[in-house]
């Protein structure tokens, strides 16, 4: 019988929910396997003494980093004829492109520990014979580093109910209140707003109809955006997405061009194509 484990390593810990990256790569394949008869859970690996690892065949470990107590449980795993798989949704295993990261990139994080780290992600991955990405290019990056690997592309999806968790707003009210919002997540998309700051100055300052509002954590000199139609919201619960995009007459998601963002699934354009 099949019986599944997800185990993500966020660094959010037991609240690995608010962590987009374990969101789709944990929770909502979990939702899916169950609704399809499979019986799954979702632990952080900091909750992984307490679980019974007998009782499932296929255990996934998300973005796993090399530790003693990673390989203790790996050989743990093996012993019990249990098929252990790591799950990466991002270009997280090549030290050389450590600098295209976006916490290097947007100055959070020193290049020496974004080496560091990825030379833990690719210490981990060489303890699993089996790996899933999200992408297309991630498998090809993947493959390249570790050739012997086998390696299968699992598409990011959005669960049906996030379909339901808003009604549709009418095109016509979008156009009446042409509001732009800017969701990035995280507060390491600095860089890749700066991009596109000094053009959306420009559409703001010759269109006064038009706002900007940004949702989330993100560094920038709002004075540089007129007053009455720039204006900022905190970090905004997943379920609250919905309501935000649905009364947006456009989203925007710049990334710089680079083999590390190339990598990655486009989360910000089917969350708002949606609506």
């Amino acid at each position: 019988m099949i019986r599944v484990l997800f185990i993500s390593h966020s660094k959010r810990g037991a609240f690995y929910y608010n962590d987009a990256s374990a969101r789709y790569r944990c929770v909502f394949p979990a939702e899916h396997f169950n609704d399809i008869g499979i019986k799954t859970h979702v632990i952080h690996f900091s909750q992984i003494g307490a679980v019974t690892l007998s009782s499932y065949s296929h255990v996934i470990f998300h973005r796993p980093q090399f530790s003693l107590k990673l390989k203790f449980y790996l050989n743990k795993l093996k012993g019990l004829g249990i098929k252990t798989i790591a799950d990466f949704d991002d270009l997280l295993i090549n030290p050389q492109l450590a600098e295209k990261s976006a916490a290097v990139q947007a100055g959070y994080m020193h290049l020496k520990l974004a080496k560091k780290q990825a030379n833990a992600y690719a210490k981990a991955l060489r303890m699993f014979s089996y790996c899933w990405v999200s992408t297309t290019e991630l498998a090809k990056q993947v493959k390249t580093c570790f050739p012997n690997i086998k390696i299968a592309t699992c598409y990011n999806k959005l669960p049906p109910r996030w379909a339901r968790l808003q009604p549709i707003t009418p095109w016509q009210d979008k156009l009446k209140h042409k509001v732009i919002r800017y969701m990035p997540g995280t507060s390491h998309h600095k860089h890749d707003f700066e991009n596109i700051e000094r053009v959306l100055i420009a559409l703001l300052n010759t269109h006064p109809d038009i706002k900007l509002e940004i949702v989330g954590d993100l560094s920038f000199n709002i004075q540089n955006f007129p007053s009455s139609q720039i204006s900022k919201q905190a970090h905004m619960p997943f379920e609250q997405l919905p309501k935000a995009i649905n009364t947006s007459w456009l989203t925007l998601a710049p990334l710089q061009n680079n083999v590390f963002n190339q990598c990655k699934s486009g989360l910000k354009f089917w969350e708002s194509g949606l609506y």
